[in-house]
This record gives structure tokens, C-alpha cells and sequence, in this order.
């Protein structure tokens, strides 16, 4: 009776956190191409023209990262999985930042 106590308990407490939505808009003036990785490895690969978004669903436990080219930084994240990020036009290069108020 203990031993169906347990296996009753453990599927409950085993269930993953629901997905959440990562989306990245293009708010610059050029093609922004990236790679995103998820916990160190190459998940896909992105090309987001201007205007345009790119959005997918991870679990949060899950370290997400954007690896573009001709960017700022190079490398951004881990992200915040549930959030909205938008590729500006820099002073040199495009940068990467949290987007407020969508």
C-alpha cells in the first residue's frame, strides 16, 4: 500500500513546467540571421527580416541564447523565456533589448 502511495505521488510532482512563448522582433533596418541555442546546443537557425518577428515555445527551466551575427554583443541570454525582445539599429551595429509595453 506505501509502494502505490509513491508511485501515485510521483507523476504529479514529475510534470514539467508549462511552455512559454520567447519572441524577438526586428525592429532594424537590416536582416538579423542568428542561431538559437538551447542548453549549449544548436536548436535552429533564424533570419528575421525588418519588421518581421520570430516566436517559439520553451521550457523555462531551459537556458535559451540568440548567437547573431554583425550584432552588438554576439551572443545574448541566457533569455527570459515568456518575454519579448526586439533587434535595434545601434550607433555601429544592431543590439538586442527587452521589449517594454508590448
Amino acid at each position: 500500500l506505501a509502494a502505490l502511495a509513491v508511485v501515485v505521488a510521483v507523476p504529479a510532482s514529475a510534470a514539467p513546467p508549462e511552455r512559454q512563448t520567447l519572441t524577438v522582433t526586428n525592429g532594424a533596418s537590416r536582416i538579423v540571421e542568428c542561431a538559437v541555442i538551447v542548453d549549449g546546443k544548436t536548436r535552429t537557425f533564424l533570419k528575421i527580416r525588418p519588421g518581421k518577428a520570430w516566436a517559439d515555445s520553451y521550457d523555462p527551466r531551459r537556458a535559451v541564447q540568440l548567437v547573431c551575427e554583425r550584432t552588438k554583443e554576439g551572443v545574448y541570454g541566457p533569455l527570459k523565456v515568456g518575454s519579448t525582445y526586439r533587434f535595434e539599429d545601434g550607433p555601429k551595429r544592431i543590439d538586442l533589448a527587452e521589449a517594454t509595453g508590448e
